[in-house]
């Protein structure tokens, strides 16, 4: 790994950062385990794998294929297959762990996410589809 060299054979000097090092490591393992985990769900599981930053996502759709904690940090995320053929490995922030609460992220379920100002919302498919229907049918005069 590169993180100690031996001084001489009593002792050994190990690099300021090495605990930093050693944290990514362990946050990288456990990513890979979240992938591994979810791995049959995945529609193609060649697709690139990145780490996608909630505060700067303006508009994503995608398919949600599980959530997990990570071992080394206890952070909740959610695995989303995006239709930009990525897999996304998102943090949860508030809006996230309130819709999962309301069992409305559940895996293989669509999702659309877009920033509203600076307030992310979170759309289930199955919901935008029925809104649009709502809106389209004809309004009954009572």
């Amino acid at each position: 790994m590169g993180l100690a060299e031996q001084d001489n054979s009593q002792t050994w000097r190990v690099q300021a950062n090495f605990e930093h090092v050693l944290r990514e490591m362990q946050k990288t393992a456990d990513r890979q385990k979240a992938l591994a985990a979810h791995r049959a769900l995945m529609s193609n599981p060649n697709l690139p794998f990145q780490i996608t930053d909630i505060r700067k996502i303006e508009h994503l759709r995608g398919r949600v294929l599980g959530h997990g904690e990570e071992e080394s940090t206890g952070r909740t995320y959610m695995l989303l297959e995006g239709d930009d053929k990525k897999i996304h490995f998102i943090y949860h922030d508030r809006s996230l762990q309130e819709h999962r609460r309301a069992g409305g992220l559940k895996p293989n379920t669509r999702v659309s996410l877009h920033r509203v100002s600076k307030q992310l919302q979170v759309a289930v498919e199955q919901d935008v589809q029925a809104a649009k229907q709502r809106s389209r049918s004809p309004k009954r005069a009572r």
